[in-house]
C-alpha cells in the first residue's frame, strides 16, 4: 500500500492514510516513532522465528510487524495483502496471461476504430503496468521466501539508517565526523556527512518531489466559501487570500515505499529546523516544539501507563528532591499528619478548614523556598511555628 502523507506547518500536525488507516499526529512524530522501534524484537522475535518457506508462518510475521507500525509496509505492489496470490503462482501466471492476451485484443479493435485516441493510450498503459506486474511477480515467486526476508531486513537496515543520521545530525555532538565543525546546523551536519562521510548514500537524490501536491486548510466553513465567491469574481483578491496567515498550506506527499516516507520526514525535520531529541525518561526520539531544553517526551511512561514520561519524570524528580532535602520532608511530615487528622475528624468543620487555611499558606512558602526567595532558617521557623 502507497501512503499519502500530508504536513500543515501552521497547525503543526500530520495526516498518514495508508490504506483504510488514518493517523494524525503532531508533525514528524510518525517517523521519529519508526526511528525509536525496537528493532532488536523485530530481529529476533519475529524475522528469526520465521519460517519464510511456509505462506502462514509469513502472514503471521507480517500481522505482528504490522501490529507493531502499518506504516512499516509502505509498498506500492501491495505485497502484505497479496500474499494468497503466491500459494498458487501457476494459476495466477494464468491469470495474468489471460487478462493481457483480452487486454491486448481490446488494444487491437480500438486501434482499428481510432490510433489517437486517449482511450487507447490509457489501454497501452494499462497493458504496460500488467506486464510489469506480471514480470515482478515471477521474479517473486522464484524465492518468495528469500524476497520476503529481504524486505525485512531492508526496513531494519533502513530505521538503523535514518536513526544514525539522527544521532549524528541532532543527539551526538561528536567531532569525529566533522573534523572542528561539530557546532554545524543539523542540516549542516547531515549535508557534510553525506558529502564526505557517506557520498554513496545519495540521500538526496530521489526526494518525492514530483509526488508533491499543495492543498490548502481554511479556519472555517465560512472562510472557504468566501474564497471560492472571491475565486469567482476577483481572482487577483482570492490569491492573496490564500496567503493569510489563517490558511494553511498543506504539503501533501504520496509515498511509494518506506524509504521515500523515511527520507521526505528526515528532510522535513532538517529543513523546518525541528529540534530531535532523546526523551530521558523512554529513551525514544521526540521534537521539542516548545523548549529547546525539553528533556521528556509525552508518551506513555514505561513505568507507569496513566503517566506521560513528562509527568512521570516530574514526579520522580519532585519525589527525589524531597527525600533528599531536610526541609522539604519536615514540610511533608506536617503535611501528611495534619491531612490525616482531618480525614480521621470528618465532622470537624473548623479542623477542616484550618488545614486548608494552613496548606495554601504552607504551599506558597514551600514555593517561596523552592525558587530561592525564603531562606532554610526562614523557612524551618516558619514550618516549625505553625505545625
Amino acid at each position: 500500500m502507497e501512503a499519502l502523507i500530508s504536513f500543515d506547518f501552521v497547525e503543526m500536525k500530520e495526516n498518514i492514510k495508508i490504506g483504510n488507516k488514518k493517523i494524525e499526529s503532531n508533525i514528524c512524530s510518525a517517523f521519529l516513532d519508526i526511528l525509536s522501534l525496537d528493532t532488536n524484537y523485530i530481529e529476533n522475535e519475529i524475522i528469526k522465528k520465521t519460517n519464510f518457506d511456509n505462506i502462514n508462518e509469513i502472514k503471521k510475521a507480517y500481522k505482528k510487524a504490522y501490529k507493531i507500525q502499518p506504516l512499516l509496509f509502505i509498498d506500492e505492489f501491495n505485497l502484505i495483502n497479496h500474499l494468497n496470490d503466491f500459494s498458487n503462482s501457476k494459476q495466477t501466471i494464468k491469470d495474468f496471461d489471460h487478462s493481457i492476451s483480452q487486454l491486448s485484443k481490446l488494444i487491437e479493435e480500438q486501434s482499428i476504430i481510432d490510433t489517437n485516441s486517449s482511450v487507447l493510450n490509457e489501454l497501452t498503459d494499462n497493458l504496460k503496468f500488467l506486464k510489469q506486474k506480471r514480470k515482478n511477480y515471477i521474479k517473486i515467486t522464484n524465492d518468495l521466501p528469500k524476497y520476503i526476508n529481504t524486505i525485512f531486513s531492508i526496513i531494519l537496515n533502513r530505521i538503523e539508517f535514518y536513526r544514525n543520521l539522527v544521532e549524528i545530525c541532532y543527539i551526538k555532538n561528536i567531532d569525529m565526523f566533522f573534523k572542528g565543525f561539530s557546532q554545524l546546523s543539523p542540516l549542516n551536519k547531515c549535508i557534510f556527512y553525506n558529502k564526505y562521510e557517506f557520498p554513496k548514500n545519495n540521500f538526496f537524490n530521489n526526494l518525492p518531489s514530483s509526488n508533491i501536491n499543495f492543498t490548502f486548510s481554511f479556519p472555517s466553513k465560512e472562510s472557504k466559501e468566501n474564497y471560492i465567491n472571491k475565486a469567482k469574481s476577483n481572482p487577483d483578491k482570492a490569491l492573496k487570500l490564500l496567503f493569510d496567515e489563517k490558511v494553511s498550506t498543506i504539503y501533501e506527499y504520496n509515498c511509494k515505499n518506506l524509504d521515500q516516507f523515511l527520507q521526505i520526514s528526515f528532510f522535513t525535520c532538517i529543513t523546518k529546523n525541528f529540534n530531535i531529541k532523546k526523551c530521558e525518561n523512554c529513551g525514544k526520539y521526540f521534537i521539542a516544539y516548545q523548549r529547546s531544553d525539553e528533556k521528556y517526551c509525552n508518551r506513555i511512561s514505561p513505568q507507569n501507563i496513566h503517566k506521560t514520561c513528562k509527568q512521570f519524570a516530574n514526579f520522580e524528580n519532585w519525589k527525589n528532591n524531597i527525600n533528599s532535602n531536610e526541609e522539604l520532608k519536615i514540610y511533608r511530615r506536617i503535611y501528611m499528619a495534619k491531612q490525616m487528622q482531618t480525614r480521621r475528624n470528618p465532622e470537624n468543620i473548623d479542623l477542616k478548614n484550618n488545614f486548608e487555611l494552613w496548606k495554601k499558606e504552607a504551599q506558597n512558602k514551600r514555593n517561596e523556598y523552592i525558587h530561592g526567595n525564603l531562606s532554610k532558617k526562614d523557612f524551618l521557623n516558619w514550618l516549625n511555628a505553625n505545625s
